[in-house]
């Protein structure tokens, strides 16, 4: 008995053709429409495109290529990156942190790509101060005025222009949209592994101790944290005096005899001793790029992630910044080492990831 013939399967060559192609069409009009329609679909695709950079990138897939621009603002270098979109679309300004990755690191370039496939404009200006590890006003003010900048492209929604930064750049940021030249503009703030108070850090970082479950205890910081804190204090003294303590020779002002003290790794007693009593020099540096004494300043909200082991900044300076600033959603988690990602433990993927994810959605909708 000859089976009936189904009608698809008259069907030649080219119909075949036309019917598989429309089926994957129909696949990625649905995939784009959940793609803008859902921010934690967004924002799951954004962390698994840059966090675990698979060789094949999905996000390529459904979003049209960004465009890519070189700026010359009034204090330097910028990079722009706009998503390809006719619509205006909400902005960043990015800041990497003390001695980052070059601009055409393939890791930035990838930040940069994700972040405008999913409908972010995102400003990188080229921060020499804080390329060098320093942590100082100048930056505060090219931050500042990066924003003004972007805040002014028509191609970008000035109502929504905003700052990211990563480690000390999160908390420079701060400062930043604290600024009353900006800080009743500025959008949001998401920082990944920043401090908060900087006088704190001081102490915590030339002393080697920081708070723990069981008080104080010893803290051995990274290399890039402890020279950035000896390339920031040397920075805010006269060069005869940072060439003295170069040189192992004693220092002659009482400013330059302080950071020789707190360079020399003091108890942490000696150190509070030392940060109470700063010269004005030193107490003026600190102030400039401290989030804890501008946080009054401060109208945006902010979205921070930190890594519990953090051996960069450690992580109780983000409880102290949601402790003391309400509208701050914090979320403490395993998955970094600082600001890179790290482990890759099936647990801990699921348990910190859907949360990092939740914290990234509630900004992709904001951004919407």
């Amino acid at each position: 008995m000859r089976a009936k013939l189904r009608a698809t399967d008259r069907w030649g060559v080219g119909q075949r053709a036309a019917a598989a192609a429309g089926g994957i069409g129909t696949l990625c009009v649905l995939a784009a429409a959940l793609w803008f329609a859902s921010p934690w679909i967004r924002a799951t695709v954004l962390l698994l495109d840059v966090v675990l950079t698979p060789p094949v990138r999905p996000i390529t897939w459904i979003t049209p290529e960004p465009t890519v621009e070189h700026l010359m603002l009034a204090d330097g270098e910028a990079v722009l990156v706009l998503p390809g979109s006719p619509h205006p679309s909400p902005g960043l300004v990015l800041v990497l942190g003390a001695q980052a990755a070059d601009p055409d690191d393939p890791r930035v370039v990838r930040l940069l790509d994700a972040l405008a496939r999913s409908g972010l404009a995102v400003l990188m200006p080229r921060l020499e101060e804080l390329d060098a590890g320093v942590l100082g006003p100048a930056t505060v003010d090219r931050l500042v005025e990066a924003f003004r900048a972007l805040e002014g492209d028509p191609r970008v929604d000035g109502a929504r222009v905003g700052f990211m930064g990563l480690s000390a750049g999160g908390s420079v940021a701060m400062v930043a949209a604290a600024d009353q030249r900006i800080a009743a503009d500025t959008w949001l703030v998401v920082a990944v592994g920043p401090y908060y108070d900087a006088t704190t850090l001081v102490v915590e970082v030339s002393s080697q101790t920081a708070a723990g479950a069981q008080g104080l205890e010893p803290w051995t910081p990274a290399r890039i944290t402890r020279d950035t804190l000896r390339s920031t204090l040397l920075d805010a003294l006269p060069l005869e005096e940072r060439t003295s303590i170069e040189h192992d020779t004693a220092p002659a002002s009482h400013a330059g005899q302080v950071v020789a003290a707190l360079l020399d790794g003091p108890s942490r007693e000696d150190a509070e001793a030392l940060v109470r009593d700063l010269p004005v020099v030193l107490a003026a540096r600190i102030a400039s790029i401290d989030p804890a004494a501008r946080i009054e300043g401060l109208r945006a909200p902010v979205y921070v992630l930190h890594d519990r082991e953090d051996r960069y900044i450690p992580w109780r300076h983000s409880v102290r910044l949601a402790e003391d600033y309400e509208d701050t959603r914090l979320e403490l988690v395993d998955l970094f080492d600082h600001v890179e990602p790290e482990s890759f433990d099936l647990g801990i993927l699921l348990r910190d990831g859907a949360r990092v994810v939740d914290l990234v959605a509630a900004v992709m909708a904001a951004a919407r």
